[in-house]
């Protein structure tokens, strides 16, 4: 079973995409990345600037 991060809902183990919100279950996803770009919702490394998914900066300010 793999568990979305971005939105909780356990998906069959062979799953590419959640069935709930569409993220994708990438292994590196799943275990490694934790900061939520707030432009794409894209689930970046914690120590990113950018979004690596859309290249929006991912600083508070």
């Amino acid at each position: 079973m793999k568990k979305c991060n971005k939105c909780g809902t356990v998906n069959s183990k062979d799953t590419i995409f959640c069935e709930n919100c569409g993220t994708k279950l990438d292994e590196s996803l799943l275990t490694e990345k934790k900061k939520e770009c707030k432009n794409c919702g894209y689930l970046n490394e914690e120590n990113a600037a950018f979004c690596e998914n859309c290249g929006s900066s991912l600083n508070e300010n």
